[in-house]
């Protein structure tokens, strides 16, 4: 599942990291103020199946986060800056059977050394395996990039991520839907084709009691921020609309 790694302990379900100064790393520049912890992926009973390592840093006024297989500052898979996504972050889990691999992205929220941390995951998603037939996985991956399937509304309820953050995830999520339905019309010849889209039934959970004067959470001053995040996803979905309509196809909604 999706995660927030944070030193907020008030912070519902997150994991709590804690910031140390680091032991045993190598080639960190020697003006660096740094802090180490651990960030890691558990399964659904909270084993752990993957620990990656975490440098924050600062030096004069710059501070960044790296993300480390090993405690090396130069064997970094991603260095994050507040306010931004990562990259797709592709590794791979040994299991007793098979070795899995996987991708997911994160993204910094906050960062205030040495005290606070605040980094959002999305899911750890297959890259293979989780289509029917199950081989076509591999091809659409490799065609169109991983999959950004989560749009739960769960995260932003929690607190782990702020609106824009929970935007940003629907806007991913529909770009890669987009490449999706491009890729699959080219590739077959379709006498019905079928697409689920979600953003729009799980950005009502979230909005309803901001826009609603009776509702006991109504804020008439955040309202027209609320007003303006459906609207942009509706916007999102007439997006979807316009490229089947564009293909020429005969469209339901």
């Amino acid at each position: 599942d999706s995660c927030c790694y944070t030193t907020d302990p008030t912070v519902s379900r997150a994991e709590i990291i804690n910031l140390k100064e680091p032991e045993e790393w190598k080639k960190i520049p020697s003006e660096c103020e740094a802090y180490e912890s651990k960030l890691p992926i558990r399964d659904r009973n909270g084993n752990v199946l993957k620990e990656y390592y975490l440098l924050a840093y600062r030096s004069k006024d710059k501070q960044e986060i790296l993300i480390c297989r090993s405690k090396d500052f130069k064997d970094s898979i991603v260095s994050m800056k507040v306010g931004k996504w990562s990259d797709w972050i592709i590794d791979s889990i040994k299991t007793e059977k098979e070795t899995v691999e996987y991708a997911f992205k994160m993204k910094l929220l906050e960062l205030d050394l040495p005290e606070k941390v605040k980094i959002y995951r999305t899911p750890v998603h297959k890259t293979t395996d989780f289509t029917v037939p199950k081989e076509f996985a591999r091809e659409l991956t490799s065609s169109i990039g991983p999959i950004f399937e989560w749009t739960n509304p769960a995260d932003f309820e929690l607190g782990w991520i702020d609106l824009d953050t929970q935007m940003e995830i629907y806007e991913m999520h529909t770009e890669w839907i987009i490449k999706a339905i491009r890729f699959l019309l080219k590739k077959n010849d379709w006498d019905l084709f079928i697409t689920q889209w979600h953003p729009i039934d799980y950005a009502q959970h979230i909005v309803f009691g901001a826009i609603d004067p009776g509702h006991p959470d109504y804020d008439p001053e955040k309202a027209d921020q609320y007003w303006d995040f459906l609207g942009r996803v509706y916007g999102l979905f007439d997006t979807c609309a316009r490229l089947l309509q564009g293909l020429g196809l005969s469209c339901v909604f």
